[in-house]
């Protein structure tokens, strides 16, 4: 983000990624700081995106990271799992319903 250096272009995250990554959401959110508009909060396995709470990821953790680090951009549930071409609008709720369960408990 320092090389492109244009107020234009910013930065999404996926939580997915943190499967595969080294580094830690906090690690991603310090380094990223205002230039992170936007999240895609997703729990994940070895074969891609799953709903929330289905996956490897400490999700809970995850949202506690995002809202200690100060982030102020979206945040929304990812559904691309292979049951979203089916009934993605089943699909859609139950990952807003994941997460509106995660929101619940932090407050």
């Amino acid at each position: 983000m320092k090389k492109i250096n244009h107020p234009s272009v910013n930065c999404f995250f996926e939580t997915e990624n943190l499967l595969f990554s080294k580094y830690e959401l906090e690690e991603w959110l310090a380094e990223l700081k205002t230039a992170l508009v936007h999240v895609h909060f997703a729990d994940a396995t070895e074969i891609g995106s799953c709903r929330i709470g289905t996956g490897c990821l400490p999700m809970r953790q995850c949202l506690r990271d995002i809202r200690k680090s100060g982030y102020q951009g979206g945040l929304s549930p990812f559904f691309t799992e292979f049951s979203c071409e089916q009934n993605p609008g089943f699909v859609s709720s139950e990952h807003e319903r994941a997460l509106k369960g995660l929101l619940e408990e932090e407050l």
